[in-house]
């Protein structure tokens, strides 16, 4: 059992916020993606490897500042899931292909996309040099500058998708598409058009969760997959057809896995209990726990 403490505690709830809010960030991410285009998006941990090593070439091997690799691995990010729609789910689609088969396509994406990180880059992760990591301390709780900054730019971004999804008109196109795809086209939507912006925002800003994690740990063949697991279950938690409901899924998931170092420190227990309180969400509240409420 985790010997308990006023301290201990106060620095595992910050460390919650911080994997909380990265875990929304990531549902949100692969929502709208899912809600919208109806595309099991599993290589959506591929678009986020692909940002985080193309943010360590940029800054190590061009020697360009920190915010220039971030930039340019966000908007490559957002290109990157374009092109995946693209080539691959795009053609899928308009051939007929079932749920299951665009699902094993993006499966096979996946695999070929780690072994081919791992042909180019190998298997020893690699890191940002001189990364300008700092350390904050108040009292017992400390946290890390690229852990403070990743909280409050992820909150911002998922804040201003959500204001731009329901507060513009194009937003309200993606939220008629999301609704009801058949009508939106009948009405004159470009549904094409929406499904390309989606993939775009959902990318960029799973590559902006993919700029604090390379910039302070290291970028590595496999680092997708687990945030992005977290990020759907987070979706279905929270609920398909919400963004809101999406990254409240998504902070709860990372909150309850952190604040489960109260009673085991392994954060084995806090998977568990995520997963549990996922299948009773399901079985009671399919919908998730939001529900059907718009973003």
């Amino acid at each position: 059992m985790a010997q308990v403490s006023w301290g201990y505690a106060a620095q595992l709830f910050v460390f919650a916020l911080v994997l909380g809010t990265t875990y929304a960030a990531m549902a949100m991410s692969w929502g709208i993606i899912f809600s919208t285009t109806g595309t099991f998006h599993l290589a959506h941990s591929i678009t986020y490897t692909v940002s985080a090593y193309v943010l360590v070439e940029v800054v190590s091997r061009l020697h360009l500042p920190l915010v220039i690799g971030g930039l340019v691995a966000i908007v490559g990010a957002g290109i990157f899931g374009v092109l995946l729609d693209y080539l691959v789910y795009g053609p899928l689609r308009r051939a007929g292909a079932s749920s299951a088969g665009i699902f094993l396509a993006a499966l096979g994406i996946v695999t070929a996309g780690q072994a081919l990180f791992q042909i180019i880059f190998g298997a020893i992760p690699i890191g940002i040099e001189n990364a300008p990591l700092t350390s904050y301390q108040w009292g017992p709780v400390s946290i890390t500058n690229f852990q403070l900054f990743s909280t409050v730019s992820l909150a911002v971004s998922m804040g201003l998708i959500w204001v731009f999804v329901n507060k513009t008109r194009t937003g309200h196109a993606i939220t008629a598409v999301r609704t009801n795809t058949g009508l939106a086209r009948g009405t004159g939507i470009p549904v094409r058009r929406v499904f390309v912006l989606v993939f775009f925002i959902g990318s960029a800003l799973a590559a902006e969760v993919a700029f604090f994690d390379a910039g302070a740990y290291q970028a590595n063949t496999t680092m997708g997959m687990r945030p992005v697991l977290f990020g759907f279950i987070g979706v279905f938690l929270g609920g398909v057809e919400s963004l809101l409901g999406s990254a409240l899924g998504g902070f709860l998931t990372g909150f309850v896995i952190v604040m489960s170092g109260l009673i085991v420190s392994s954060q084995g227990l806090g998977i568990i209990l995520a997963f549990l309180i996922l299948i009773v969400v399901l079985v009671f509240r399919p919908q998730g726990i939001v529900g059907k409420t718009s973003a």
